[in-house]
């Protein structure tokens, strides 16, 4: 039930604060991409600076942000999916993803407002920038946990 109209504020049950909001809408999917696949994420961020962003009557009124994971590259040689990170992942590891803000995912490396790989065994580097918070980046890289 969405009172309010704003499919960002749903929540099961009483809201205890009216103005709590959801800070982050992750959708995922298995995809395929060259010769391999690798999981996928759609990142919606409503932003909370925009008053209008949840406003009755629907999300519409307001500014949402939209972004898609950043594609692999298929590998002849290497006969893999690769992926650059500048250095900043280290190893192969399928939770590795980057958002980019290209609606195709076929982004350069500037357009990546999220980085999240395996450095050394067991060691992951979360990078991000606006419109990511510390909280909804640590979120989207929770949700690669259960990735197998």
């Amino acid at each position: 039930d969405c009172a309010s109209g704003c499919e960002y504020r749903c929540v099961a049950g009483p809201r205890p604060d009216e103005d709590a909001r959801l800070v982050l809408k992750i959708k995922q999917e298995r995809v395929q991409v060259g010769n391999g696949e690798v999981m996928s994420i759609i990142a919606e961020l409503p932003d909370h600076s925009d008053r209008r962003a949840c406003k009755a009557g629907g999300a519409s009124g307001g500014t949402t942000h939209r972004l898609t994971s950043r594609r692999p590259k298929w590998s002849a040689r290497l006969k893999t999916l690769t992926m650059e990170f500048k250095g900043r992942c280290n190893e192969a590891s399928e939770r590795n993803f980057q958002l980019t803000t290209h609606p195709s995912g076929d982004g350069s490396h500037e357009d990546v407002m999220l980085s999240f790989g395996l450095m050394t065994s067991g060691d992951f580097c979360l990078d991000f920038r606006g419109p990511f918070g510390p909280v909804q980046a640590f979120a989207a890289a929770l949700t690669t946990v259960h990735w197998h």
